[in-house]
């Protein structure tokens, strides 16, 4: 303090400052300091410290109390005479030891934090791709269309849009896929494939059930909507053995709807 105002270091700068909110700031207290229509003041410090500490040291005229582990030591009140573990109010204003409590104060529970509430979701994905591989020929051939036949495995693939329209933190109750059927011989079964894009080779098709209703959409298992919803995974449809041969328009052209996933659940 100098001429009753502050001396305050800030950046490279040393000024003045009146003291209109906190008198009179420690030497060496960090404090905080606003700007009124250009001029500045000391309204507190830049920290709120403790007013409750406890008596750790005896002495006159000053004894030692402890504050959030820190000692400090300050002058007491005269009528008050400081034991060892007693615990006082701080009044940080003045350093000054008010005294001691007559009971410490009840120690505050952390306030639980509250369970997120998960809102339902209800969305609707389209494949990114689809097509068909002839198991006898080793190649994909004849555009988007989806074929399940005893030489033929079809698949539809949705790279990371299943994870990103999903979200991998909810929680997913029913899922829906979109068959576009032109035609139906024979059986057929549907099951899952870890190809985000249209592979190489033959796709692995794994998990397969067979395929009662094959057009319009069509209800999958829970399970289904788990695997998929990691993202870079698809559906695979295939009729090999026993034959069969069931047809589907292709995604994302011409059927942009061929394939496409409903997915319901909560996050």
């Amino acid at each position: 303090m100098e001429d009753g105002l502050a001396v305050i270091n800030t950046g490279d700068t040393q000024i003045k400052v009146p003291c209109p909110g906190y008198f009179p700031p420690r030497t060496g207290m960090s404090v905080q300091v606003e700007w009124r229509d250009g001029k500045p003041a000391v309204i507190g410090p830049a920290v709120t410290r403790n007013p409750i500490g406890t008596i750790t040291g005896t002495g006159s005229p000053r004894a030692t109390v402890e504050v959030d582990g820190v000692e400090y030591l300050l002058p007491y009140e005269s009528w008050y005479t400081p034991s060892v573990s007693d615990v006082v109010s701080v009044d940080w204003t003045r350093e000054v030891i008010v005294g001691e409590l007559s009971t410490s104060p009840a120690h505050q529970d952390e306030p639980s934090t509250p369970t997120p509430k998960k809102t339902p979701f209800d969305v609707t994905i389209a494949a990114s791709a689809s097509g068909k591989y002839d198991l006898n020929w080793n190649n994909w051939w004849g555009g988007s269309e989806v074929w399940a036949s005893n030489n033929n495995d079809g698949i539809w693939v949705y790279g990371n849009r299943v994870r990103d329209g999903v979200g991998s933190g909810a929680t997913v109750s029913r899922i829906w896929i979109n068959l576009p059927l032109i035609s139906t011989v024979g059986n057929c079964y549907i099951g899952l494939h870890s190809h985000p894009s249209i592979p190489g080779g033959a796709p692995s098709l794994s998990s397969v059930i067979t395929l009662g209703q094959r057009g319009g959409w069509v209800e999958l298992p829970l399970s289904f909507g788990q695997f998929l919803q990691a993202g870079g995974r698809g559906i695979g449809v295939g009729a090999n053995p026993g034959g069969g041969l069931t047809k589907w328009r292709g995604a994302p052209s011409p059927d942009a709807w061929s394939g496409a996933l409903r997915i319901q659940g909560t996050r």
